[in-house]
């Protein structure tokens, strides 16, 4: 069942565009946090069957927003105090962002927002927000700043927002998304800079210290993609990080590296064919499920959701070939992935209704089991009477 009048992406023709982190697990629910276009609120809609059914929790605290195509973002922290609380970004006023905490445990909103404060007044609703929680609860924000077009964040460290730091200065730089990790709070920021052409990343340690913007492939593509969330896995103590990026040919790669203030990049294979014009413009998402990378990524063209696997966490050899997840949308429509215990959703907006809606690119959820009482059969063998249970029987 969709979530009607709703999105997690937006694009504006070929000028910007958003998608949002939107989709969480927590044990076998899933939590969609997403935008209503028609009352303009950020919701939380939860599922229980496996994102069969969707039902709005706390509807009476939803949070108002700034505006129908507006970005807002959503992200929970790995570790620490705070596990259960959904972390919200979104827009009071066109420029001004606030975030606010969503209780899992309790289903409902927080009265208040982090700080009681803005988070920013100068952040671009054309283009993607990026939110990122440290195991003490610290909050890092990134985001294009709507005066200058360059990128910037704001830390909240327990008591109020810091000043907004520059993370790049040049070539007009869109986030795409912000990951944080378990090496000690290590937060990795993935962003395209337009002038240039390049995919680059930066990090930003628990001391707020920024390492050195590094591009990824110095000859991306001719023409920004607006998302792209990178996975993370802590792998028996070694921190792992991947990323989809666009190069020259048009296609997306699939990077990886382990988690570090100057990660060193390694390049796998092409994850998309280059004749078909894939990738799209709303970029895709990674999740690592059962020792392996889980690719899902929005088709531009085909007006489809696509996806692909790659063994082995460490060194991932060649993905498989690509397949359909979604098909029938319209063009370059919105993509998130998560995993969970049971397998990776995908949290998706088809930009004709506007509608979000769910489906497993692997696993699914398993079928409730009814309990009933078991029956007794008497069959005789060989002048033998045995008594046999026909829920075990063959």
């Amino acid at each position: 069942m969709a979530i009607t009048n709703a999105r997690n992406g937006y694009i504006n023709g070929t000028t910007s565009g958003w998608t949002a982190r939107s989709l969480f697990a927590v044990g076998n629910d899933w939590y969609a946090v997403v935008l209503n276009t028609s009352a303009v609120l950020i919701e939380v809609h939860k599922s229980t069957d496996g994102g069969v059914t969707w039902t709005e929790m706390d509807s009476g605290d939803s949070l108002g927003h700034s505006g129908a195509t507006h970005s807002y973002d959503a992200n929970m922290p790995l570790s620490g105090s705070s596990t259960d609380f959904i972390y919200v970004a979104y827009r009071t006023a066109t420029n001004t962002v606030r975030v606010r905490r969503f209780d899992t445990s309790t289903d409902t909103w927080e009265s208040t927002d982090i700080g009681s404060a803005d988070a920013s007044t100068t952040a671009h609703s054309d283009f993607g927000l990026g939110l990122a929680i440290r195991s003490d609860d610290d909050v890092i924000l990134v985001y294009r700043n709507s005066s200058d077009n360059d990128l910037y964040h704001r830390i909240y460290e327990g008591s109020s927002w810091a000043a907004q730091v520059a993370i790049h200065t040049t070539n007009t730089s869109i986030p795409l998304s912000i990951t944080m990790t378990g090496n000690s709070d290590m937060a990795h920021v993935l962003f395209f800079e337009s002038t240039a052409n390049d995919i680059t990343q930066c990090s930003i340690d628990n001391a707020n210290t920024l390492g050195t913007s590094a591009d990824i492939d110095a000859t991306a593509l001719a023409g920004p993609i607006y998302s792209s969330f990178m996975g993370y896995v802590n792998d028996g103590g070694t921190h792992r990080i991947t990323a989809l990026i666009n190069d020259s040919t048009g296609e997306f790669d699939f990077v990886y590296s382990t988690s570090s203030s100057a990660p060193t990049w390694t390049t796998t294979g092409g994850l998309t064919p280059t004749t078909t014009s894939d990738p799209g413009k709303m970029g895709g998402a990674i999740a690592p499920f059962q020792e392996r990378w889980h690719s899902v990524w929005s088709g531009d063209a085909r007006g489809a959701i696509h996806a692909d696997v790659l063994d082995d966490y460490a060194t991932p050899g060649a993905a498989t070939t690509d397949r359909d997840v979604v098909t029938g949308l319209a063009n370059d429509p919105a993509v998130y992935a998560a995993a969970s215990i049971n397998g990776v959703g995908v949290l998706y907006t088809d930009f004709t209704t506007p509608s979000v809606d769910f489906a497993w690119a692997w696993g699914a959820q398993p079928t409730a089991i009814t309990a009933r009482t078991p029956t007794l059969d008497t069959t005789s063998v060989a002048a033998t009477t045995h008594t046999v249970d026909s829920d075990r029987a063959g």
